[in-house]
């Protein structure tokens, strides 16, 4: 990870993980946090695929801190660099601050 961004975070899921429906668990509770909250502004949950396709990558931008700390803690997140906003499928939350192209 580099610089004095914010880190987004980032939970891995195998395949097999994926398969099993593991990401809309995940989504369901980020969902329900995130509606908790009042939708805080700029905190998105993102998934992409990895290149080899062995793990399903679901990105945290730097404002899901508050709403997705005990998922961090249940999966293990880590810190991350912004992965490239044009390989990321959004998967639920606020997008203003990508739509206005303001960095993380």
């Amino acid at each position: 990870m580099t610089g004095t961004v914010a880190p987004w975070y980032r939970i891995r899921l195998s395949r097999e993980e994926y398969d099993a429906g593991e990401s809309f668990l995940v989504q369901g509770v980020f969902q329900a946090s995130f509606t908790a909250r009042n939708g805080p502004r700029g905190a998105a949950l993102y998934g992409a695929w990895d290149r080899d396709g062995f793990f399903f990558n679901l990105y945290f931008t730097p404002q899901t801190r508050a709403c997705a700390r005990a998922l961090f803690q249940a999966y293990s997140a880590e810190p991350c660099d912004p992965p490239p906003i044009s390989r990321l499928e959004l998967i639920w939350g606020d997008t203003t601050r990508i739509a206005r192209g303001v960095e993380f």
